[in-house]
């Protein structure tokens, strides 16, 4: 009596679909986790500083490499593509291999790049800013910080919260550098966490995203 060997072909190229199935997708999943681990670091979510010295390993980033910190706000978005237009203008204009972070947090994204100078900073926010207003109609409100290392980031995400709400709920289309902002720190008041229309943003899914911006 002849048994069907446990082994045979079929099997084993049927138990080897799911490995071929998530290498297929790594290209897609490496920049979702590379965007994960620094944003967490940033924000001291878990064990931050463990998973910077795995995301520093990981995608051979030096973790004292000078960089800038850049808030946009897009003020009036009113749909999906408002949110979605405002980070594909910043990795075509800022440059895929300047940045190091491009990501949502609250109803605002959260640059990290590696471009320091201040005139191309700004040009750059310009450019941003012209693209989303053609594109949605919405104007940008942006902050930029003084340049620090990456392993600061927590600590420079923290400096300049402190200071963005004057400027970003007065709904002004401006350009603010950290050190020009004089303002009281006991009349500041950020809106509060938007998790589902950062979760909308960061997945890419739009009727979320649409009704996110509803709620």
């Amino acid at each position: 009596m002849y048994r069907t060997s446990v082994h045979s072909p079929d099997c084993k190229n049927r138990a080897g679909e799911p490995e071929k199935m998530l290498l297929s997708h790594t290209g897609r999943v490496i920049p979702v986790l590379r965007e994960q681990l620094l944003k967490e670091y940033v924000l001291g979510i878990g064990d931050a500083y463990e998973m910077f010295g795995v995301y520093c390993k990981a995608f051979g980033v030096d973790e004292v490499v000078d960089t800038r910190m850049i808030i946009l706000r897009p003020v009036g978005a009113k749909t999906a593509e408002a949110f979605i237009s405002v980070k594909n203008a910043v990795t075509q204009y800022m440059g895929d291999k300047n940045i190091l972070l491009n990501t949502v947090i609250n109803d605002f994204l959260l640059i990290i790049t590696t471009v320091i100078d201040k005139d191309e900073i700004i040009a750059e926010i310009e450019k941003v800013r012209s693209a989303v207003k053609k594109e949605s109609k919405c104007s940008i409100t942006a902050v930029y910080s003084k340049v620090s290392n990456l392993a600061a980031a927590p600590s420079s995400y923290e400096h300049l919260q402190n200071y963005i709400g004057y400027y970003f709920y007065s709904g002004s289309d401006v350009t603010v550098y950290e050190n020009d902002i004089k303002t009281n720190k006991a009349e500041i008041q950020l809106n509060p966490d938007y998790n589902a229309l950062e979760h909308a943003v960061n997945s890419g899914d739009r009727k979320k995203l649409g009704s996110a911006l509803d709620s």
